[in-house]
């Protein structure tokens, strides 16, 4: 090994340690204390042994695996890491650490056999809605104090998306526009698309509704009973301008308003668009939902991201809205697409029901701006207008512009204004 490699191994402490013995050294040569003498011998004698202690076998191959890929805020689970011997040598212990997030997490590998190998599990909770990188990880060999040091890094990194808490909502009729290629709202019409049942004949029934060949088999008159049909497509708009929420958990309860009402929509196969600033997502299922709100950037990512693009519009744009030096997680807005339209509410046509998700600054008059967005003069109302207010008493009134306003002071009493929604 060349001594520029092993110079390398020396850390920032150990070159601390070089300058004390130096420093020792020349002291010694100019005044002839014995005690300068005595420290840079010392200083030399841990260099050289912590130098020592870096050679040893760390050629080992190594897996990161979380348990789940996919977590709801508050649960828990666990990173499972395999570290395996392929050489032909035994290895020493050796010291790790595995990056979560922003996190070191420190570990130690056991000694290892030649083809040996060893599983080490470690904790996770999930704390906060996003994507959680987990890895790389490093492994490296030296002495306790630090001043050298050699590893390299054996595994990559995964993505854990954690999705944001949801509530169950109750049944709600809906309450779109008729619509002969709609769905069925389970309302007895007289002139429904839908076919409900047949039932026998009763005073006042139009004749034209009498099902003839059921009637002649059963030899009493029968009528065909009807459902009308409405087309119950819904648009959800979270409200992306930072400063309309007071801070990071109203944002993330306006969030999981979001969540839960797509995952109510999809369960009841409603054709679902949700959009966020410039980019939407047309899921088809509530997994995907969640993955998308799971990858919606938090709130002070958010405001990073503006800024970025008010300073330099002409920038790279890394897929998250801003530069990659803003601090940007690689895969932020993973399954959102760009939208064609500048209109928030505006898809391939507009949708029966329109719902904007916002803060507790913005105001009732106005629908609250998108921020990344040109707003034209002229704009359909929102159909309700959901004000994330935690602390605040829950409810709804009827805005002066027709548009129903709630307010939802705390995730949990969602379903109760959401049963009271005309």
């Amino acid at each position: 090994m060349t001594a520029p490699a092993v110079l390398r191994r020396i850390t920032a402490t150990g070159w601390l340690g070089v300058l004390l013995a130096v420093g020792g050294g020349l002291g010694f040569a100019l005044s002839g204390w014995r005690e300068l003498l005595a420290v840079t011998l010392a200083s030399g004698a841990l260099l050289a042994v912590a130098v020592a202690m870096t050679f040893g076998g760390v050629d080992c191959r190594a897996t990161v695996e979380p348990d789940a890929f996919r977590l709801v805020v508050g649960t828990s689970s666990r990173i499972t890491v395999n570290v395996r011997n392929p050489g032909g040598r035994r290895t020493g212990r050796l010291r790790a650490w595995l990056a979560v997030d922003s996190e070191r997490v420190p570990l130690t590998v056991p000694a290892l056999e030649p083809g040996g190998e060893a599983t080490v599990a470690v904790p996770f909770v999930a704390e906060s809605r996003g994507l959680v990188r987990v890895g790389p990880l490093h492994v490296f060999r030296g002495d306790p104090l630090g001043l050298a040091r050699h590893g390299r890094r054996l595994a990559g990194f995964r993505t854990v998306i954690v999705h944001p808490p949801t509530v169950p909502l109750p049944e709600r009729r809906g309450n779109g526009p008729l619509d002969p290629d709609g769905a069925s709202d389970g309302r007895p019409a007289a002139d429904g698309m839908a076919f409900r049942r047949l039932r026998e004949y009763a005073p006042g029934d139009d004749v034209r509704r009498i099902h003839w060949p059921s009637s002649a088999k059963t030899g009493v008159p029968v009528v065909r009973e009807s459902e009308s049909t409405r087309r119950d497509d819904l648009c959800l708009m979270l409200d992306d301008a930072p400063d309309h929420y007071r801070d990071a958990d109203e944002f993330e309860c306006a969030v999981s308003v979001l969540a839960s009402i797509g995952v109510h929509a999809l369960a009841r196969s409603r054709t679902l668009t949700v959009r966020c600033g410039p980019r939407l997502v047309r899921p088809d299922r509530s997994e995907l939902l969640l993955d998308a709100c799971g990858s919606i950037p938090p709130l002070a990512a958010l405001a990073r991201s503006n800024e970025d693009n008010e300073d330099d519009e002409n920038g790279g744009d890394d897929g998250y809205g801003g530069n990659m030096a803003s601090g940007a997680h690689p895969a932020w807005w993973s399954g959102w697409t760009p939208a064609k339209h500048s209109h928030p509410f505006a898809a391939d046509a507009w949708p029966s029901s329109r719902y904007w998700i916002t803060g507790s600054p913005a105001t009732d008059a106005q629908p609250p701006r998108s921020s990344q967005l040109p707003q034209p003069q002229w704009q359909p109302r929102p159909s309700v207008m959901f004000h994330v207010k935690p602390g605040d008493a829950s409810g709804l009134a009827r805005g002066g512009t027709g548009t129903t306003v709630v307010t939802v002071g705390a995730l949990g009493d969602l379903p109760m204004v959401w049963a009271a929604l005309p």
